[in-house]
């Protein structure tokens, strides 16, 4: 996902790339690609931020994708995986009109539609509501997760 922020704050989504078993050149290609143009310069994506299981060794080479990514010249932030509050500042951005996406990222407004959270259970007569939504075809929105509670976005400057 390529994210660019205005100086009143607003993030805009303006692209979205979404692949699976990308290899480290692979992703380190479709990330340098998402350079843009503002008068003829060029510039980098200012942040790159990767799942935590992009930090795993892998067997073959000794090497995590991660690693290799930044090898290649691509550096990357971790993840940060609290979900209730990253969805809890997304929803803040949207509702304060802050945060917008473009209409060509049709999967992350997919996406972004089809967030749910865990079905209630019962424990002990008592229904406990879920705290976590269903891991389920959310890569890109994960990805706008990360973007922002990893504190690269930051809204009403």
């Amino acid at each position: 996902m390529h994210a660019v922020e205005d100086k009143e704050g607003t993030l805009y989504i303006v692209s979205e790339h979404e692949e699976q078993y990308m290899d480290a050149q692979k992703i380190a290609s479709v990330v340098k690609s998402k350079r843009f143009s503002r008068n003829g310069v060029y510039k980098k994506p200012m942040y790159t931020v990767i799942d935590t299981s992009a930090g795993r060794i892998d067997q073959t080479s000794g090497t995590s994708i991660r690693e290799q990514l930044g090898e290649l010249g691509v550096h990357t932030d971790s993840a940060n995986k609290d979900v209730q509050g990253s969805i809890m500042k997304l929803n803040s951005l949207f509702k304060l009109g802050k945060l917008k996406v473009f209409d060509t990222c049709t999967q992350l407004i997919t996406q972004l539609e089809n967030v749910r959270w865990e079905k209630p259970r019962m424990v002990n007569g008592m229904m406990i509501p879920r705290e976590s939504i269903v891991k389920k075809d959310d890569d890109l929105f994960d990805a706008l997760r990360y973007l922002h509670s990893n504190g690269h976005i930051v809204t009403g400057k």
